[in-house]
C-alpha cells in the first residue's frame, strides 16, 4: 500500500460509501481505484481492435448509420415537430 495526500470530492465519496455500504473511506478508494482499472483493462482490446478496423477501412461507419436512420426517419419525435401529441 501506499500512503497519498490527494483532493476526493466529498460528494462523489460520500456517495460511493453509501452505494457500497460502507465506512470505512479507504475501503471505498481502494474499490474505486481496482473498478476503474479492471474497466479500462477490459476496454482497451475492444478500443484498439475498433482503432484498427476503422484504420484498416474495414469499419465502414456510414453503412453502419444507413439502417439506423432508414429505421428511424420516419419516427420523428412529437418534441421535433412541435406536435404536443405523443405518438405510438
Amino acid at each position: 500500500m501506499t500512503r497519498m495526500n490527494i483532493d476526493i470530492d466529498e460528494a462523489a465519496l460520500t456517495e460511493l460509501m453509501e452505494l457500497l455500504e460502507t465506512d470505512d473511506r479507504d475501503k471505498a478508494v481502494n474499490l474505486a481505484v481496482q473498478a476503474a482499472a479492471v474497466r479500462v483493462r477490459l476496454a482497451k482490446p475492444a478500443q484498439r481492435e475498433l482503432a484498427e478496423l476503422f484504420a484498416s477501412g474495414a469499419l465502414d461507419l456510414e453503412a453502419l448509420e444507413q439502417p439506423w436512420r432508414q429505421r428511424h426517419s420516419s419516427q420523428t419525435p412529437a418534441h421535433f415537430t412541435g406536435s404536443t401529441e405523443s405518438r405510438p
